[in-house]
């Protein structure tokens, strides 16, 4: 059995398509439902987003990952506390899964899961907390861990996000029979204040639909 770590950081599309049958495709109104979630962000929270950007317009391109992560991102994600009934948030926590004669595994930079003591039925995922310039894609990450979820809750569908720097992309996986394909966003600045309360939105409607 071969094994593919979604961890590592030149993972390709290629080593995607040798484990299942996948592709992308393009379809931004497919995300309508998800970004056209009705949801008023009060004026406190407008205000802590703004001084988010205020404090780190300097510095996104120059964080290392874990910076971007303390500075920003968690404080987000604490805000809009995904922990919810069984489910909670959970950071660097490996999973894996055996799929066509491969074993994928990795460790996951955040997911929102099902749990107590550890994740059990993933639900949505972030990936990955990486600087603006480097080599990697973290995209082809992001579904692979997708790629896990899907097949361990028996869902057809998935969600997720993957950051670079300033730059959010929501993604959305689908299995179509023996046949998975995935959708990507079009790009949220998070340096912006229309976009970042747009992410903070989107992330909100990911927290009601688990509920």
């Amino acid at each position: 059995m071969k094994k593919i770590s979604f961890s590592k950081k030149n993972l390709s599309f290629e080593d995607l398509q040798q484990i299942v049958d996948i592709e992308e495709k393009v379809n931004f109104s497919l995300f309508n439902d998800w970004f056209n979630f009705q949801y008023k962000i009060s004026n406190d929270t407008k205000k802590f987003l703004n001084q988010l950007i205020d404090k780190n317009r300097l510095f996104f391109d120059d964080y290392l990952e874990e910076e971007l992560k303390a500075k920003f991102l968690i404080p987000i994600l604490n805000r809009i506390d995904f922990v919810t009934g069984e489910c909670r948030d959970w950071y660097e926590r490996p999973l894996k899964i055996k799929l066509n004669n491969f074993e994928l595994s990795g460790n996951v930079d955040f997911m929102v899961a099902k749990g107590r003591s550890k994740p059990v039925v993933p639900y949505f995922f972030i990936q990955e907390f990486k600087k603006l310039l480097t080599p990697s894609n973290p995209k082809y990450q992001l579904v692979a861990q997708l790629l896990v979820a899907l097949n361990l809750n028996q869902h057809k569908t998935i969600k997720g996000a993957f950051i670079i720097g300033k730059y959010w992309n929501f993604v959305i996986l689908k299995k179509m029979n023996n046949k998975y394909v995935y959708f990507v966003s079009e790009d949220f600045d998070s340096s912006k204040t229309t976009d970042l309360e747009a992410i903070y939105k989107n992330l909100i409607f990911i927290k009601q639909e688990i509920k």
